[in-house]
């Protein structure tokens, strides 16, 4: 036999034994053939079992926030009998003026004899507070200096000379320099309430007295709010029918005259049993004695006098 075909032969015995050794260890192995995806099962895995995957969320729109109408909320007034019991107890502690604040919050809502009461109360703690010798921090001390006159030194403390006469018990105008005054800071206000014909004063919102008036028909007067124009001592009567003098015992504006809205005023009367009633032009009347107290208290462009329907 031919050597080349022996050697071709044994060639390919070696290999063909080789390749046999070769896949026994395992090095050698035929790639297998891919399986299609479709095929593949799918084993969820132990992460996956325990927290399942949520399904996709399509996002909605917010819509915009709903604007609430605002609703008016109302305030209730405190109780008027509570009122009164905490300003009683404030006396009783010594808190005059304090009391005298919650006093005059209660006056305003209370009626009937009640209120009549609690205002008698009033007027004499406001009294003790303001025109009497105890201590009040109200009430400041001017030391006269050269010059001075009563009406200089009351003008800036917007009250009317009259009142530092009252306040320091003087007997006169006359003043020396070092005399050691009573003044309070001023305005006192009035106020007219047309349904139950009273005429109140005030001081800084503060009740002090309230006092009877007549007046004329309703509706003569208009409410409304109105500076003190003018005050007259033994005013004369001006009416175009029948004019009369400042001494005419027949005047009818008595001593005093507190001009405010148009010809109409606060003055006096020689008619005393009109008050209470409705039979004046149009003017507020009170007692000589009542509209000498009021005068006493209200001062020029400062003070107003309010016009009102019942408080």
């Amino acid at each position: 036999m031919d050597r080349r075909i022996i050697f071709l032969i044994l060639v390919i015995i070696i290999i063909g034994v080789a390749i046999f050794a070769l896949r026994e260890k395992g090095q050698v192995r035929p790639a297998p053939e891919p399986t299609p995806i479709a095929q593949i099962p799918l084993s969820p895995s132990p992460m996956a079992t325990a927290l399942p995957i949520a399904p996709a969320i399509t996002p909605t729109p917010t819509p915009p926030p709903t604007v609430q109408p605002v609703v008016a909320i109302e305030v209730p007034q405190q109780d008027p009998l509570r009122l009164l019991e905490k300003a009683e107890a404030l006396v009783k502690r010594g808190e005059k003026e304090e009391a005298w604040q919650v006093y005059s919050q209660a006056v305003q809502r209370l009626e009937g004899e009640q209120a009549a009461r609690t205002k008698r109360i009033v007027t004499q703690l406001a009294s003790q507070i303001l025109f009497s010798k105890e201590p009040s921090s109200f009430v400041e001390t001017y030391v006269v200096e050269p010059g001075d006159k009563l009406y200089t030194i009351a003008k800036p403390y917007k009250i009317p000379h009259e009142l530092i006469i009252k306040l320091n018990g003087l007997k006169s105008n006359l003043i020396h320099p070092g005399d050691r005054l009573r003044v309070v800071q001023g305005p006192f206000d009035a106020t007219v309430d047309t349904r139950n014909l009273t005429l109140s004063v005030y001081y800084r919102g503060r009740f002090v007295k309230e006092y009877p008036v007549g007046l004329g028909e309703q509706g003569v007067l208009p409410e409304g709010k109105y500076p003190v124009k003018s005050k007259l001592i033994n005013p004369a009567w001006t009416h175009p029918s029948n004019p009369m003098s400042a001494d005419d015992p027949n005047n009818p504006l008595g001593e005093r005259w507190i001009g405010f809205y148009s010809e109409y005023g606060i003055h006096g009367t020689i008619e005393p049993e009109s008050i209470g009633k409705r039979v004046s032009l149009g003017c507020v009347r009170m007692h000589e004695k009542d509209v000498e107290e009021v005068f006493d208290l209200l001062v020029r462009e400062h003070s107003t006098i309010t016009v009102k329907d019942g408080i």
